[in-house]
């Protein structure tokens, strides 16, 4: 018998919120990719202030620098949900990128925050 048989799919002490993770890939096609770079971004930064998107970010190669490949985590209520925000990205809905979507429950994990309201200098740790 399993170690976990007869235990719940998290600790009910923690946070266990389920977000979706999106893994995006770059796509070698012709095209204005800048033009779409600059939707994207954009669609990134209306989705941040709506509260949809939780974190982005490009994968880093061995010189910290992006490698194409980058991640995005989104506050969505189902996969569908979380699928149809992700296709109209600019940059998938016009073919530059292409992705994969999994369903991932933050269980663990701590963010620090240290605002200082006169100067509007933020640290994350």
């Amino acid at each position: 018998m399993s170690a976990n048989a007869g235990k719940p799919a998290h600790s009910p002490n923690k946070l266990g919120k389920k977000l979706y993770v999106v893994f995006t890939q770059p796509i070698e096609v012709s095209g204005d990719r800048m033009a779409a770079r600059a939707q994207h971004l954009e669609y990134q930064y209306e989705l941040e202030r709506r509260g949809v998107m939780f974190a982005a970010g490009p994968f880093l190669d061995e010189s910290d620098q992006p490698n194409g490949s980058g991640l995005i985590i989104y506050r969505a209520a189902s996969l569908a949900e979380a699928t149809e925000i992700a296709n109209k990205d600019p940059f998938h809905a016009q073919g530059f990128r292409t992705f994969t979507i999994m369903p991932w429950r933050m269980s663990e994990g701590t963010i620090g925050i240290r605002l200082n309201y006169s100067t509007g200098v933020y640290q994350l740790d």
